[in-house]
């Protein structure tokens, strides 16, 4: 059985991969966002660091000026009180163009990471999906991987004939270094191991009880 050739995104999508010889996140959110009037424009700033909590008195609501990063109080002015919004990590609260009250908007390093999850997910189910059309005559033939890399924790097992095990892994792992170049390690997380088995021709997974 040969071994699958190395692949890149753009090869894999143009179709040119062939297998041979016989293929998650991303979900950060904001907070609630709190209606206003327009009035105030606001902008982002290159955050360097988290913003300090800063406690606005009454009259005033924290806000993020254009070209800052972290919010300071201002004034309530022409669109009346706003409610500071609670984001959560890898958000912060910034005023958008054309809008006065703050809202939860990603941080620029974490935009990046979420569309680099998003694009390496993508790609993952497809070449997982090609890898896995080989098929196997008996449970010998099969082995389990867990997709472990810059973009996934390793709670992922998938099953394959043993022959492509190593590229499959290597692809993806190439491609999550560069799509989550700008996130941090995924947090390490304990996942039952499966066994393979040849069923009908596919390599499954089996959890013994």
């Amino acid at each position: 059985m040969n071994a699958m050739p190395k692949m890149n995104r753009r090869a894999f999508v143009a179709g040119s991969a062939a297998v041979g010889g016989g293929a998650a996140g991303r979900s950060a959110q904001g907070g609630a966002s709190a209606q206003g009037g327009s009035f105030a424009q606001g902008g982002s700033g290159a955050c360097s660091g988290p913003c300090s909590g800063i406690g606005c008195a009454v009259g005033s609501t924290p806000m993020t000026l254009p070209g800052s990063c972290c919010p300071v109080c201002v004034p309530n002015v022409a669109c009346g009180p706003c409610m500071p919004p609670l984001c959560s990590v890898g958000f912060h609260s910034e005023v958008p163009v054309g809008q006065c009250c703050p809202v939860c908007v990603p941080n620029p390093g974490d935009e990046i990471c979420l569309k680099g999850k998003a694009d390496y997910a993508m790609f993952s189910q497809q070449i997982v999906m090609k890898y896995q059309s080989v098929s196997c005559l008996n449970d010998v033939d099969c082995t389990v991987v867990s997709l472990s890399n810059a973009c996934s924790a390793g709670c992922q097992p998938v099953a394959l004939v043993k022959s492509l095990a190593d590229s499959l892994v290597n692809n993806l792992s190439q491609t999550a270094a560069t799509d989550c170049a700008t996130c941090g390690p995924p947090p390490p997380i304990a996942c039952p191991v499966p066994s393979p088995r040849c069923n009908n021709g596919q390599c499954t997974l089996y959890f013994p009880n």
